[in-house]
C-alpha cells in the first residue's frame, strides 16, 4: 500500500533527508507497508531502507538511526488504515445508551485491536480470524488488551450478539504462546456473568499468567437512554460487597502464585461503603485505563506533593467539581490540603449526572450544562476546577458540546481544566 506523507516533524530524520509533505512511502526494507502496525515493526530497527516517490521520481534512502528513533514522518490516519468498527451488538454497549443529537463522533464503535497495542483500548477480538491475528502478533507490541466479559463460549456469544465470539480462549492462547504481554477486562452484568460465571471467568484466564498479567472487574454503566435494550438490574451496595469479597479471595488464592492479578473496579469499593486498597494492592497499575486503582494512585501522589507543598499569599478560595462516585474521596483530599494550609478553602460540589441519569456517577461523563445548572449561585472562590477527564481529549469541550469558557461565563468564575491526578490536584488548588 502506499501512503502519502502529510506532515514531517522539524528537525527529524526525515527532515534532515528532505522528505516533504506530498511524498509518497512506497516500501520499508523492501516490504510493503499495509498500516501503523507495519511502519513501526519495519522501522525500529537501526538500519532502514525507505522507498519513497516525489514529483520527480522515485528515491530510495538508506538510513542508520537509534534503534527506537523515530523517522519523523506523519500521515492521513493515525493508524495508516482505516478503523475497524465493532462488529457486536453487545448488550451493555454503552453507546447504543447515548442520546440523539450528539456530536457524530460520539457515535462511532472502534473495536480495533490495533488501538489497544497503540492507545491501550480494549478489544473483543471478535472482528479477526487467525491469520490477521497472526500478524498482530508478529507486531511483537504488548500489552494486547482484550475484553473478554466470560471465558463461557456460549454466554460470550449472547452478551456480544456476536456467533464469532466464542473462540476468545483460542486467540487468548495463541497470544499466549508468543508471550505477549495481555490484559484482560471483564464488564459485570448483575445476573448475567456474575457469581459462579465470574469464577469461572476468573479461573480461566488466571490460567494464562505471566503472560495474562491482569483482569479487571468493572460494573456496568447503566443510563438512563436504555429504551428498547434488554433490561439490566443495575448493582446494590450488598451486590458491590459481594463482588468485593469474591474478587478478594481469588486475589488471596492467586498471590502465592505471583500476582492477585484479578482488581475490582474503584467504583465497586465506593458502591459498597468499602476503603479503597492501599497503593501496594495494585501491583504497577496495570488497569487505570479501567478505573482500577485511580483513586489509591492519587491518594499517594496528592499526599507526596503536599509533604514538600508550600503556599504563599493571603487567603484564597478555590471550587472543584465532582461526581457523585468520587465527592467523598476528593473532599478528604481537600481536607488534608485545608488542614496544612488554613489560609486555602477548598469547596468540592457534586454535581447530579441529569444528562446520562443517575445511574452514571463518574466525574469523567459530566457535562457542561449539568455542571452550569448545578453550581448556579453556589460559587464563592474565584476558580473552578473541572476533572480533564470530563472533556474531548486535547479541547475544552463536554460531552455535549458546551466549552469551559462557556461554564466560566455562565458561572461568573474562571474554569480551568484540571488533570484527574493527585498531583495536578494541589498543585492546582494552591496555586487558585
Amino acid at each position: 500500500m502506499e501512503h502519502a506523507v502529510t506532515a514531517v516533524r522539524p528537525g527529524s530524520i526525515a527532515d534532515e533527508l528532505s522528505i516533504e509533505p506530498g511524498d509518497v512511502l512506497l516500501s520499508v526494507n523492501g516490504c510493503d507497508v499495509a498500516d501503523v502496525l507495519d511502519y513501526r515493526r519495519l522501522t525500529a530497527g537501526d538500519n532502514i531502507e525507505l522507498r519513497i516517490r516525489k514529483p520527480g521520481g522515485e528515491i530510495i534512502y538508506e538510513i542508520e538511526k537509534d534503534e527506537s528513533e523515530d523517522i519523523g514522518l506523519e500521515f492521513a490516519t493515525f493508524l495508516m488504515d482505516n478503523m475497524r468498527l465493532c462488529a457486536n451488538g453487545c448488550l451493555f454497549c454503552f453507546i447504543d445508551q447515548l442520546p440523539p443529537g450528539m456530536r457524530p463522533g460520539l457515535y462511532i464503535k472502534d473495536d480495533d485491536p490495533r488501538l489497544s497495542f497503540l492507545h491501550g483500548n480494549y478489544a473483543t477480538l471478535t472482528n479477526l480470524d487467525n491469520a490477521e491475528l497472526a500478524r498482530l502478533i508478529d507486531s511483537r507490541l504488548s500489552p494486547v488488551n482484550i475484553s473478554v466479559h466470560t471465558t463461557d463460549p456460549a454466554l460470550r456469544i449472547m452478551m456480544t450478539g456476536n456467533p464469532r465470539a466464542g473462540d476468545i480462549m483460542d486467540k487468548i492462547a495463541m497470544i499466549a504462546d508468543a508471550r505477549l504481554t495481555m490484559n484482560f477486562q471483564v464488564v459485570l452484568c448483575k445476573g448475567i456473568n456474575d457469581g459462579p460465571a465470574l469464577d469461572k471467568t476468573i479461573g480461566d484466564l488466571a490460567n494464562f499468567y505471566p503472560y495474562g498479567n491482569s483482569l479487571s472487574v468493572v460494573p456496568v454503566g447503566l443510563t438512563k437512554h436504555r429504551g428498547g435494550l434488554r433490561h439490566i438490574e443495575p448493582y446494590t451496595t450488598e451486590d458491590a460487597r459481594g463482588i468485593i469479597s469474591q474478587v478478594s479471595a481469588w486475589q488471596k488464592k492467586l498471590r502465592s502464585a505471583g500476582s492477585r492479578f484479578v482488581y475490582a473496579a474503584d467504583e465497586l469499593y465506593i458502591l459498597a461503603g468499602l476503603p479503597i486498597p492501599g497503593y501496594a494492592g495494585y501491583e504497577g497499575f496495570p488497569q487505570l485505563e479501567n478505573g482500577v486503582g485511580m483513586l489509591a494512585l492519587f491518594k499517594r501522589e496528592a499526599s507526596d506533593v503536599l509533604r514538600r507543598a508550600r503556599c504563599n499569599g493571603g487567603p484564597k478560595t478555590v471550587d472543584v467539581v465532582t461526581g457523585v462516585a468520587a465527592h467523598g474521596f476528593i473532599e478528604g483530599i481537600a481536607r488534608d490540603v485545608m488542614n496544612k494550609f488554613p489560609q486555602v478553602t477548598v469547596k468540592t460540589h457534586i454535581v447530579d449526572n441529569k444528562f446520562f441519569g443517575g445511574g452514571v456517577t463518574v466525574s469523567g461523563l459530566l457535562t457542561g450544562r449539568d455542571i452550569i445548572d448545578a453550581l448556579k449561585g453556589r460559587l464563592t472562590g474565584d476558580t473552578l476546577l473541572v476533572p480533564a477527564n470530563a472533556l474531548k481529549a486535547g479541547t475544552e469541550i463536554f460531552l455535549d458540546d458546551v466549552i469551559i469558557s462557556d461554564v466560566s461565563a455562565a458561572l461568573n468564575t474562571r474554569a480551568t481544566a484540571c488533570a484527574v491526578n493527585g498531583r495536578a490536584f494541589v498543585k492546582a488548588v494552591l496555586k487558585g
